[in-house]
């Protein structure tokens, strides 16, 4: 899966705004695949391995992430309590609390910190190596605890 069209980069810089009627003043990650999504929709955003080696991995699409990121962030807003874009309550401006994603390394992982960026949460990845360490040490921490 090709894509015939021309890629089309997006300008930004991370110093100055750039002027927004080319609707590629590109800020964050989500804005970036937004971008690609609109302007390089069958474009190649990743290839997904499968379980089986023989066969070929799986391309996903600009525009195919996008739609996954979308339906992750619609997901997430209806059925995890406290996930929510940044609110004010009060007249202070609440924000979710930060997620940690301890997932595999496919593609999922990518489309859950999109999706949750776009709802601006804030999102924090634990290396698969550290998370063998981070997960004992928890486990370590509620055996004292319950066993004391």
């Amino acid at each position: 899966m090709t894509s015939s069209s021309p890629f089309r980069r997006p300008r930004f810089s991370l110093l100055e705004p750039l002027p927004s009627e080319n609707g590629d003043n590109i800020r964050t990650y989500p804005e970036l695949l937004a971008f690609n999504a609109k302007y390089n929709p069958s474009h190649i955003f990743c290839l997904q391995g499968v379980k089986d080696h023989n066969a070929a991995p799986l391309p996903i699409t600009f525009a195919q992430a996008q739609l996954s990121v979308q339906r992750c962030m619609g997901w997430l807003a209806k059925n995890v309590e406290g996930i929510h874009s940044p609110r004010e309550v009060n007249g202070e401006v609440e924000k979710a609390a930060t997620v940690g994603i301890l997932m595999g390394s496919d593609v999922g992982i990518v489309i859950y910190m999109m999706a949750l960026l776009s709802l601006g949460v804030p999102v924090g990845n634990c290396p698969i190596e550290s998370r063998e360490r981070l997960l004992t040490a928890y486990f370590l921490r509620l055996y004292c605890f319950l066993h004391v």
